[in-house]
């Protein structure tokens, strides 16, 4: 497998790292892979179309469901995308994660019950009693 000259060793092995578990997990070569793409490509269908959106986000899921943690993931499908884009294959942008946004949409939430008038008006009271 070909990735950028200007990679660093560790970074190169990273990525190859990636690209044995995406090969793996799929039961393709690299070859194999290249060439579904480039088959989508010419026959014009759209990114969301193309057999790799599906791959990439199937993949993604099996990595959050093994518990890799999120960093790990961005590391190993960034790999993956590297791998393409070295063969000048343009990817599709993923949808966001639903395990790497529930945090963040549990925070908004909470945030949310927190500010309402109904909690507003307990801390009122909370700090009312507490002060006497």
């Amino acid at each position: 497998m070909a990735f950028g000259v200007s990679a660093k060793p560790t970074t190169r092995k990273n990525y190859i790292d990636s690209m044995s578990a995406y090969t793996e997990f799929w039961k393709k070569t690299p070859e194999q892979l290249i060439n579904e793409s480039e088959d989508d490509i010419l026959s014009g269908k759209l990114m969301r179309k193309r057999i790799i959106f599906n791959e990439l986000r199937e993949f993604r899921e099996h990595l959050e469901k093994s518990g890799m943690a999120p960093m790990s993931i961005k590391a190993k499908i960034t790999g993956v995308r590297s791998f393409f884009t070295y063969y000048n294959i343009q990817l599709p942008a993923l949808p966001r994660s639903d395990k790497g946004t529930s945090p963040l949409m549990e925070n908004r939430k909470l945030n949310k019950e927190l500010n309402s008038p109904k909690v507003a008006n307990k801390k009122l009271v909370e700090i009312t009693v507490s002060a006497n």
